[in-house]
């Protein structure tokens, strides 16, 4: 059977982070935002018709209240002894006529009707009464009048009716019989005349949540807010109120059949929703964002600590062995398996240092003895040779009394000598001076005692072992490039001296001196002063000895060129030398 690895299980680590990112942070505060769109909406839908319905019931309170209260006056009035008094009044003079209707203007102030309507009337068949301002006789106009055909009709002893007035609108009046008697008699009349200000002015109180009105039992319009009056259309009696737009209605408990509508203002409920989902987005960006800022710091750092793991990996499968960067590496597991990537590339490089290295260095060295002694058999003949016969011209000289001929001819038979008993590229600093000091001496031959050599040579550097013919290179290179054709004084200094477990050689020689690209040539092993060759090969035999354990220096001016070689013999390479 096989086993079948997840999808994911294939996706970058940072495609990870992202999907989690997305099901984890997006989705969820996304879901939330319509969740919270669609609950707040239905949330503010229903808190404002509650509210509204509260208006609704306060306003429709309130005129009930308006209109009991009147309702309620009107009953103090018709039993009232004193009124009946005064309105059948018949015999009597002109003043005390005068005097009643005094008396009767001053009724609805007495029963404080002036704080609820706006006019109060006194309707008598009594002759003898003069007329005022509340005293009103039944003539050809009242009897021809809307609201008392309307009284008379009903049949009824009172009654709220609402009629359209010529001088205030829409009123609503109270109407009663004044017949509190034995007789029942309906010679007066009663009729109260609502403030209907005040009524506009309770419908108007929530004028920011919608609009009221107050209709009767046919739905006919009989009053409306300030608004709708002042800026809008003046509603009269005969217009229907449209029950389709009615959203709230209460109805009144008297009269019956009147109640209070309210046609609700979505464009509040429009800007409360806009407000809250404003103020819940700018919430849910800054959370999105804070999310966003911390899931990126915290992922973006082990996104960069595993691209560079992969790199190093990936060089690891082709033998290139870098470290990873540990500045900015954190002590968390991927600190941690970064360091212990570092530790395990750090010993892969100190095994190939210590085995394939010096495998590599002691393969070359075998190889360059190989080719050494190669070269010395094929060659062993000529030092030979030209030794015999250096020697047969050295003892004829001798015999004809060619002293420094003589002499010459021994030391270049001791140069040769040596190059015929070293056996090994590795001599001691001893051997290597016997070599120096007969090539010294040719060169004061060849140059007539003008050349001045000081040598200042430690005893303890004689048992020091370096590359044959090293310090030779250098004494070779002051004299041939340094000294040989200038004119005056010609200057070589030797200097060998140990520091510890240091050899210390300096040549200086008081020539021409080097120019600054010279040498650089010599150390970059580019073609350039001829003298850079010998010292080319030296370095190339102390970097099979000695690797980094030795520096060579070379410093010059117009008057002075200095070479300084400094080995350090530590404990490893005396092993090898031994």
């Amino acid at each position: 059977m096989i086993n079948k690895r997840p999808f994911f299980q294939n996706l970058s680590f940072r495609k990870k982070i992202l999907s989690i990112y997305v099901v984890c942070v997006l989705l969820p505060i996304f879901t939330l935002t319509i969740f919270y769109y669609c609950a707040t909406n239905y949330k503010i839908e229903v808190q404002t018709n509650k509210e509204f319905m509260q208006d609704l019931d306060k306003t429709t309170d309130n005129i009930q209240k308006l209109i009991d209260n009147v309702s309620l006056l009107s009953d103090q009035i018709y039993y009232d002894d004193e009124i009946y008094s005064l309105l059948e009044y018949k015999d009597g003079q002109m003043y005390d006529f005068i005097k009643i209707a005094r008396r009767i203007d001053s009724i609805p102030y007495s029963f404080q009707l002036n704080k609820f309507v706006t006019d109060v009337g006194f309707y008598t068949k009594n002759d003898s009464l003069y007329r005022s301002v509340s005293l009103r006789k039944f003539d050809k106009n009242i009897l021809k009048s809307k609201w008392y055909n309307e009284f008379i009709n009903s049949k009824q002893n009172f009654m709220v009716t609402t009629y359209e007035n010529d001088y205030y609108g829409n009123t609503i009046s109270v109407i009663r019989w004044l017949d509190k008697g034995i007789n029942k008699k309906k010679d007066n009349l009663l009729k109260i005349d609502i403030d209907m200000e005040r009524i506009t002015e309770l419908l108007s109180n929530i004028s920011t949540r919608g609009d009221m009105y107050l209709i009767d039992a046919d739905n006919k319009i009989i009053c409306v807010p300030n608004k709708i009056t002042s800026e809008e259309k003046s509603y009269s009696i005969s217009e229907t109120f449209d029950e389709n737009n009615c959203s709230f209605a209460k109805e009144l408990d008297f009269p019956k059949g009147y109640k209070v509508v309210g046609i609700k203002n979505n464009n509040l409920s429009k800007k409360i929703f806009d407000s809250e989902t404003i103020l819940f987005l700018i919430l849910t960006l800054l959370n999105l964002a804070l999310a966003s800022y911390v899931i990126y710091n915290l992922t973006h750092s082990v996104i960069k600590k595993l691209d560079e793991m992969t790199v190093i990996a990936k060089k690891l499968e082709n033998q290139e062995f870098e470290l990873v960067d540990e500045s900015n590496i954190g002590n968390d597991e991927i600190g941690i398996l970064a360091k212990g990537l570092n530790s395990a590339v750090k010993k892969i490089n100190k095994l190939i240092n210590e085995v394939y290295l010096v495998n590599l260095k002691n393969a070359e060295i075998k190889q360059q003895k190989n080719v050494a002694e190669l070269h010395a058999l094929q060659s062993q003949i000529n030092p030979h040779f030209m030794f015999n016969v250096l020697e047969v011209v050295r003892m004829k000289s001798y015999n004809n009394h060619e002293f420094e001929t003589s002499a010459i001819i021994k030391d270049i038979s001791k140069m040769f000598r040596s190059l015929i008993t070293w056996n090994s590229d590795l001599i001691s600093v001893s051997d290597e001076m016997v070599f120096v000091n007969a090539y010294l001496d040719v060169q004061k031959y060849c140059y007539r005692d003008e050349i001045d050599i000081i040598k200042d040579i430690d005893e303890k550097a004689y048992e020091f072992k370096i590359p044959k013919m090293s310090i030779q290179v250098f004494v070779e290179n002051a004299i041939v490039h340094g000294v040989c054709e200038l004119e005056g004084d010609k200057r070589v200094e030797l200097s060998i001296h140990t520091a510890g477990d240091k050899l210390i050689v300096t040549v200086k020689d008081n020539g021409p001196g080097m120019s600054k690209e010279a040498i650089e040539n010599i150390f970059n092993k580019k073609e350039g002063h001829s003298s850079g060759i010998g010292i080319k090969n030296v370095q190339a035999r102390l970097n099979a000895y000695f690797n980094s354990n030795y520096e060579l220096k070379i410093s010059s001016d117009n008057n002075t060129t200095a070479v300084t070689l400094t080995i350090s013999y530590d404990d490893s390479i005396r092993r090898d030398f031994s």
